[in-house]
Order: structure tokens, then C-alpha cells, then sequence
């Protein structure tokens, strides 16, 4: 049987057909439904991440930039470090966490690429998009761009489960805390509601610059996000 490997198309480097309809399946859908938020009322202040200085870039992430995404990795005017959390935000941020979710079948690099770590959006095959947890990020990072949400707030975060292993989630930086996109759930948690240890994460004044999430515990060199979860 054909491997999702063969015939696969690059939206960003052969059309996007499927992403507009993925954006426009969102837009139209308009729904009300906030469900997918940890249940309870605002987040305070304090649910925002504390940062403990620079951390070394994600290699994924440089191999992303390098590749064909310049657009998405340069520099950026940065207004308020933090968005309001209104009404029509947490719509948003539910409608595309489950959009994305949905339509991104998951699998891993090695069977996409043939290698175990590599970044890019979501890759199309007859129809379909398949992507590893990085790659859901990605994309959910471009679809809130293009809704009006301010790339500063949006950033690439790695982690590591319960096991060990590294995987990668979008942060919204918010005035009332750090709320995550996960592939894995569609669930919409403020970040210490996660079962997560988190490593480190973009800075949200420089894109091409990385953060420490952790006080005092030295970070790995690298961290891979490899596998389909």
C-alpha cells in the first residue's frame, strides 16, 4: 500500500487549496461553542509562564525557516506582549484547535520525510493532510495569523509528556494567562492545567529567538518532537 510519503504536495509549495478550505470551513462555521475551554472563569496574571533567559533555538524550527518560510519567521512589530482574551478570541482559538485537529490525519516524520525530525505545515495527499505534532502547530499558528491574531502571541513551545518524550504546542500569550493548542486534545487548557513539563518556547519579541521555561534544571541541547502522537 502507498505510504502517505508518496504523492505528497507541499501546501505552501504547490497551493493551499486544502488550507483555504480548512480556513474558510472555519470562518463560515462561526461557532458559539467555548466548551472546548477548561471549564471555571478568567485566568488571572499569575497563569502566564515565567521565563528564565535564553534557550538554544529548536533545530526543526531553523530547518522550517531555512527551508521556505521566511514570511513566517522574521521579525515582527510587537504592540501589547499580550492579547485580550475577549469573546470572539476564544472563538476563534476553539474553532481552529478542533479544525486542525480533525482534518490533519497524524503520522510521523520518518514516514513523511524519511527522516525523524522535520518541520512544515501540513503536508496534502489525495485529498487529505497529514502532519506530526510540530506541523499541527504550525498550521494552527497560520490559520490564527490570518484571523488577525497577532503573530507575537503565538508561539512554538516545546514539552515533554509523561514519558519523557518531547512534543510541541502552540501558546497563546493572553492578559489573562498562557493558554495551549494541542493536538492531542481538543481541549483549550491554561498551560498549568496540562500534564506537560514545559522546556521552552519562542520569545515573543523575537520569533528567532528562544526562551527557558525552566528555572535551574539544565535544558538538552535538543529536544526532537519526533513521532505522530
Amino acid at each position: 500500500m502507498e505510504g502517505p510519503r508518496e504523492g505528497l504536495r507541499h501546501t505552501a509549495l504547490f497551493g493551499d487549496g486544502m488550507h483555504r478550505l480548512l480556513l474558510a470551513a472555519i470562518l463560515l462555521c462561526g461557532s458559539a461553542t467555548t466548551a472546548a475551554f477548561a471549564a471555571g472563569g478568567g485566568f488571572s496574571p499569575p497563569d502566564s509562564m515565567a521565563e528564565f533567559g535564553s534557550a538554544k533555538v529548536q533545530p526543526g524550527y531553523v530547518q522550517f525557516c531555512d527551508d521556505y518560510y521566511d514570511g513566517d519567521c522574521g521579525p515582527y512589530s510587537v504592540g501589547s506582549e499580550r492579547v485580550a482574551l475577549t469573546e470572539t478570541l476564544r472563538k476563534k482559538i476553539h474553532e481552529v484547535n478542533e479544525a486542525v485537529n480533525r482534518h490533519v490525519v497524524p503520522v510521523t516524520d520518518k514516514e513523511l520525510w524519511g527522516v525523524v525530525d522535520h518541520w512544515s505545515y501540513p503536508v496534502q495527499r489525495d485529498g487529505r493532510l497529514y502532519g506530526d505534532c510540530e506541523d499541527y502547530v504550525l498550521e494552527k499558528r497560520r490559520l490564527l495569523m490570518e484571523m488577525g491574531v497577532p503573530q507575537h502571541v503565538l508561539l512554538i513551545t516545546v514539552v515533554l509528556d509523561s514519558d519523557g518524550g518531547g512534543h510541541a504546542v502552540l501558546t497563546v500569550a493572553t492578559d489573562e494567562g498562557d493558554l495551549i493548542l494541542d493536538n492531542l486534545t481538543s481541549k483549550v487548557l491554561p498551560w498549568h492545567e496540562t500534564s506537560y513539563r514545559f522546556v521552552k518556547r519562542q520569545s515573543a519579541a523575537d520569533p528567532s529567538r528562544w526562551v527557558s521555561l525552566r528555572r535551574s534544571v539544565p535544558l538538552p541541547e535538543e529536544v526532537p518532537v519526533a513521532g505522530s502522537d
